[in-house]
């Protein structure tokens, strides 16, 4: 996941975007997707988390279409969406270095959901 979001902010600058740029995008994207309830409906995520919960699956040995893989998939697409609009990444100059704390938090908290079960 932080290998992804460097590897998509590289990108962003070798396309010439300042610092910061396509994150105040995407986070405009979602306080509108966020405050509008048909733009939300429409807004689905479903091949995006199918496509993590094959990697989960994969990774873990479980197959993609059960129970843990689906929800961390789903918490990790969910926490990216959110993290958009949060207080600490919701300034137009927020950089690749200093949403990898924003990140890892999230990526802990969904890594816990796959913990086994004692």
């Amino acid at each position: 996941m932080r290998d992804t979001i460097r590897t998509l902010g590289e990108h962003d600058a070798e396309q010439g975007h300042e610092p910061g740029e396509i994150w105040s995008l995407r986070t405009k994207h979602a306080t509108l997707t966020a405050e509008d309830e048909d733009l939300r409906g429409r807004a689905s995520h479903y091949e995006l988390e199918r496509l993590i919960a094959t990697a989960i699956g994969k990774d873990t040995g479980l197959p993609p279409d059960t129970l843990a893989p689906r929800l961390t998939a789903y918490t990790l697409v969910g926490g990216l969406r959110e993290l958009y609009t949060t207080p600490e990444a919701h300034h137009g100059d927020t950089t690749t270095e200093e949403l990898r704390p924003l990140v890892d938090r999230m990526h802990s908290f969904a890594r816990a959901g796959l913990a086994e079960p004692a």
